[in-house]
């Protein structure tokens, strides 16, 4: 990696799905890219699903038959022309992050931690300047590009330093994501079951291909009453007890079944659009830029697809010579649009 620039075309905060298939994307265009990432890849069980639109973006890439070797699988169920892609986020990310870092473009540097933004480009000028920690050493060095990108969570520091608002609200309940082997003792026309109920809703996908007679990787998903969150810690929502006695309500077949959680993490359900995806030089991408509740699957989909958006929008300005102000501009209208009139109202209708 030692041959990349020292200034990369492209500064990119985070190093999730997001902004690690935005960054394959430019890479393969001769775009040079530099991620900083804090610490390492997450291993939380985040997304899991994909809808056809992100699926084809993947293919058109290249990478497809990468995804389905390191984990992927197209899910049964109706008769569509695309199943739903299953596939556990960090399995995902190890795959972006691969075919990424392949390009010849691109290099991902640990440990950096994003400390302030010292030019964002609003006063005209054709750079952004960064000044990036190394999280080990403390020592801080500063780092230039041409456009930097925050996708960097929906606790985004990036967002932050640029003052962009994240107006919206939080849902009362609380979810609880859970990667489980569990033995299979049917065979289901459907594998992925969303269990409707007014509190304790539940949804049931499979990580790994489903077989009859076989232990599987589920990803196990509830709601936790709003009122259990008044008396319960963060390390009894977590238990091995607590968790244990949803797996009994949600999960069918006969008893007693074993089971061994793989990981398990609470979230917080919000409904958030950041007031603008863009100042200066600098643009918002996934989780940094909008959350919504993640039942139904829209959350990474979209921000895939906005990856797309960005990579594109990016390629125009470096490589096409477009203009930057209306390209940049019309990446942030849109995308905002999409999260207003669509993801926002059906990610809240299925909460």
């Amino acid at each position: 990696m030692g041959s990349l620039p020292l200034n990369p075309d492209v500064l990119i905060v985070g190093a999730g799905p997001v902004g690690l298939f935005a960054a394959l994307r430019l890479g393969q265009a001769g775009v040079s890219v530099t991620i900083l990432k804090d610490s390492g890849l997450s291993q939380l069980p985040r997304a899991c699903m994909f809808y056809p639109q992100p699926q084809f973006a993947l293919a058109e890439a290249g990478i497809w038959d990468a995804i389905i070797k390191g984990g992927g699988f197209r899910s049964t169920g109706l008769d569509i022309p695309i199943s739903m892609l299953n596939m556990a986020q960090p399995e995902l990310t190890k795959v972006l992050m691969e075919k990424a870092t392949e390009t010849g473009r691109v290099q991902v540097l640990f440990n950096k931690e994003l400390v302030s933004i010292l030019k964002d480009g609003t006063d005209g000028s054709e750079v952004v300047t960064i000044a990036v920690k190394d999280v080990k050493t403390e020592q801080v060095e500063e780092h230039t590009a041409s456009f930097l990108v925050g996708s960097d969570g929906n606790r985004s520091k990036t967002r932050s330093l640029l003052g962009i608002s994240f107006p919206g609200h939080t849902w009362p309940e609380k979810l609880i994501a859970t990667d489980v082997w569990l033995q299979n003792t049917e065979d289901s026309p459907v594998t992925t079951t969303i269990l409707m109920e007014p509190v304790h809703y539940t949804i049931i996908t499979p990580l790994t291909p489903p077989v009859k007679g076989e232990v599987t990787k589920w990803r196990l998903t509830f709601a936790v009453d709003p009122e259990e969150l008044k008396t319960k810690t963060e390390a009894e929502l977590l238990s091995e007890e607590y968790i244990s006695h949803h797996y009994q309500r949600a999960w069918a077949g006969p008893r007693p079944f074993t089971y061994k959680i793989d990981r398990a993490a609470t979230y917080t359900i919000h409904q958030r659009l950041a007031s603008n995806l863009r100042r200066g030089r600098c643009l918002l991408a996934g989780d940094t830029a909008h959350v919504n509740n993640v039942i139904g699957g829209l959350g990474l989909s979209n921000c895939l697809m906005e990856s797309v958006a960005l990579s594109d929008a990016l390629i125009l300005v470096l490589k096409d010579g477009k203009p930057v102000d209306p390209i940049l501009t019309m990446y942030s209208d849109e995308r905002r649009q999409v999260f207003q009139f669509f993801i926002d109202s059906v990610s809240s209708w299925v909460s």
